[in-house]
């Protein structure tokens, strides 16, 4: 737990040195009452749940003991490799859009929008166009990451 706080406390704070830049102000806004979120909940649940996952469709497919192992070391592998490594980012790119998002309202931005990286997700905005900061993102989209896989930026619109 105390990891992904960190980490998400240290991608916010690069979310408001990041806005700072984008603005080009000459100091950085200090983010004391900004929450960068605590993703260690979020991670556990999804282990849990792949974990689960497997255990019930080996019970489903009446999978003996080796299969049902097999299977479940399957899981743990993926997590110590791909999955765990694609999480930990989400969670970092969501505290840092949190972070950039609260810098650049202070620093007097009244518009932002999204810009695709790759082929952007249904929920997310990019390309929608702008809105208000203190606004929420066009209907039926969320702030980047909209989904694991999601790379999309929050810019300054004009």
């Amino acid at each position: 737990r105390r990891a992904l706080t960190d980490l998400a406390r240290e991608s916010m704070v690069a979310g408001f040195a990041a806005a700072a830049e984008m603005v080009g102000a000459t100091g950085t806004p200090q983010p004391a009452d900004v929450d960068p979120g605590d993703p260690s909940e979020t991670f556990v649940a999804a282990l849990v749940e792949a974990a689960r996952g497997s255990v019930e469709h080996s019970r489903q497919v009446a999978a003996g003991h080796r299969e049902t192992a097999s299977s479940l070391s399957r899981v743990f592998r993926a997590w110590r490799t791909d999955d765990a490594e694609r999480r930990i980012q989400h969670a970092s790119l969501a505290a840092y859009h949190r972070g950039l998002v609260a810098a650049l309202r202070d620093l007097g931005t009244t518009m932002i929008e999204v810009v695709p990286s790759g082929r952007p997700c249904a929920e997310c905005p990019a390309g929608a166009g702008s809105w208000p900061i203190d606004g929420d993102p066009p209907d039926g989209s969320v702030l980047p990451p909209a989904r694991l896989e999601c790379a999309c930026a929050i810019i300054p619109s004009s």
